[in-house]
This record gives structure tokens, C-alpha cells and sequence, in this order.
């Protein structure tokens, strides 16, 4: 039985590339012939809530949701699904970062990612891993990302995007993958590095000055920056890297490395990967959940392995 599209659309995403990228893709779907639901939204919180109301309208096991916007936006539609992980969720790339295209080889062309969708849908659905996470041992709602997690400097750029009008106007240019460099030169003088200690899988590791730290499901995030370049989606762990003890001087120069994805013999730089992870901090470290501000440390992440059907 063929499956429901059900279109949720983020018309602000990319600073409103998400409008435009909807428009090209619904005259292809009149055009085809399709059937098909859409929903726009309209404010923070939004997706969730149509989410929901599909649930309670529709047998889920005939639905495919199709999420057109950025990550923040499949973020929003995977949490929502949390407890109906058998509903396969598609994506048409329209925000400035789109790293969950990137992890998954769907293309930047609207079309492209259209066909993809409509090809794979009547064959066997692959699955990927989860990273679920709590920011407090008391939490009882535990909401979960599919791309990864940025902590310390990461966040604080990643919070910094968001808020800037700049990575509005790199977007009108189809320019926005440079808002993270350039929003990072800008804050680096500032920031200064925290003490953190790491445990995964019961083993604890401890580093001082660290500046970031990034637990990943894929080999992308901040719009391309290729930061755990072996990172699988669906191997049951997540990749974390981290960097640290490096002087302020010589930081540009591992951030710099870190573009090329050029960064995993420099000394300061390590690896870590697991199925369990404890992060704490001698000072608050923002953290950012596939690109939207989530708290700060401490977390806990716990990995999930095969809860999410994509197309």
C-alpha cells in the first residue's frame, strides 16, 4: 500500500528560501499528478503540534511525512514521531545548513529530492540511529537529535547564527554555509575554554581548555564542516570530537583545519566514540541539537540504534 506525502513546510527557513523551494516543489507534484497534504507553518513549536494532529487523524502506518525547511525542521518532525519510529520521514533541503542532506546523499536540488522521495517510497526503508538526550538526571520528557550535538564554542556560534541578521543577508546570496566561519572569527577573541570531563561507555576522560566538542551521528554539521569525517548513521554510536589544550594563538589555525577536514592528526584534537555519554563542565558549555539552542551542560546522550525510517 502506497503511502500518504504529507508535506510540512518551514516557509522562513534559509530566511525564506523555504517559500520558494515549496512553490518549485508543489508544481511538480500538481504536474505529476500527485496526491498529496501540505501544512505550513507558522511559529516555533508548530511542526510539532501538526505532527500530532496527523497522529490523531490518520493511521500512522500510511503516512510518509516530508519535511521542507532546514534541520531544525526534520529535528522538530523526528521528535514529534518519537513514539510512532515505524512512520518514514523525507526531506527537501531549504535551510542555510542542511548537513542531515549532506549525511544522507539527498541532493540540494529541490527536483532531485522530490524524485528521490517518490522513488524510494514503494521500496524497503533503510533506517538510522538516534541520540537521545537529558539535560538533567530528573528529566522525564527526553527529546532526541539525528545530526548531532555542538557544545562550547560550537554552541555559542551556532546561538549567534541564529540571532544574526548577517546570516540572513549571506542567505539572500546563497551564501549561508559562511555564516559559521565568519561568525566564529568574530567571536573568538571572547570566548575562553572550559575544563570538561567525558565518560562513555563508563570510561571517563577529563580535558582542560577545551574549546568544542561535538557528538555526531553524521560526518557533518555547522553547514558542511565535515568535523567526524567517519561518522555512520546507523553503526549503534555516536562519533564525538573533541578540541582542546590548544593556545588562542594557534586555534584559528586548527579551526582552519577543521574546514578542510584536515584536523585528525593535529595534537589537541581527540576522538571518542560510544553508545553512552555523560558531559559535564566546570562552567556552563551552550549546547545546540541539530542546529537549535537546546540549555547547557551537564547531558546525558544515549544512542538509540535503527529508531528512524528515512526515504
Amino acid at each position: 500500500m502506497a503511502r500518504q506525502l504529507i508535506f510540512i513546510i518551514n516557509p522562513l527557513a534559509g530566511h525564506g528560501r523555504g517559500k520558494s523551494v515549496w512553490e518549485t516543489v508543489q508544481k511538480a507534484l500538481n504536474q505529476q499528478n500527485e496526491h498529496y497534504e501540505y501544512f505550513i507553518t507558522h511559529y516555533r513549536g508548530h511542526t510539532g503540534e501538526i505532527v500530532h494532529q496527523l497522529l490523531m487523524n490518520h493511521d500512522p502506518e500510511t503516512l510518509l511525512i516530508v519535511a521542507v525547511g532546514g534541520d531544525g525542521t526534520v529535528h522538530e518532525i523526528s521528535n514529534a514521531l518519537t513514539f510512532q519510529p515505524n512512520i518514514p520521514v523525507g526531506y527537501i533541503p531549504a535551510g542555510s545548513g542542511n548537513d542531515f542532506a549532506r549525511g544522507h546523499d539527498i541532493a540540494k536540488d529541490p527536483l532531485q529530492a522530490l524524485e528521490r522521495i517518490l522513488t524510494k517510497r514503494h521500496a524497503p526503508l533503510h533506517t538510522i540511529d538516534i541520540g537521545v538526550y537529558s539535560l538533567s538526571q530528573s528529566a522525564n520528557h527526553q527529546p532526541h537529535f539525528v545530526n548531532g550535538l555542538a557544545i562550547g564554542f560550537d554552541g555559542a556560534v551556532t546561538k549567534k547564527a541564529n540571532e544574526s541578521k548577517f546570516k540572513g543577508f549571506l542567505n539572500k546570496y546563497k551564501l549561508g554555509g559562511l555564516s559559521y566561519p565568519l561568525l566564529a572569527l568574530k567571536l573568538l577573541s571572547s570566548y575562553q575554554p572550559h575544563k570538561l570531563t567525558i565518560a562513555i561507555d563508563g570510561k571517563q576522560h577529563t580535558y582542560d581548555n577545551t574549546w568544542l566538542v561535538a557528538v555526531n551521528n553524521i560526518p557533518f554539521y555547522g553547514g558542511g564542516i565535515k568535523i567526524v569525517p567517519h561518522s555512520i548513521p546507523n553503526d549503534g554510536i555516536m562519533n564525538v570530537c573533541i578540541i582542546h589544550n590548544i593556545p588562542k594563538w594557534k586555534i584559528l589555525f586548527v579551526f582552519a583545519a577543521v574546514m578542510l577536514g584536515a584536523h585528525q592528526s593535529i595534537k589537541g584534537v581527540t576522538f571518542l566514540e560510544g553508545a553512552d555519554i555523560n558531559i559535564t563542565s566546570d562552567t556552563d558549555m551552550i549546547i545546540a541539537a541539530d542546529g537549535e539552542i537546546i540549555g547547557t551542560t551537564p547531558i546525558h546522550i544515549a544512542v538509540q540504534s535503527n529508531m528512524r525510517y528515512i526515504v
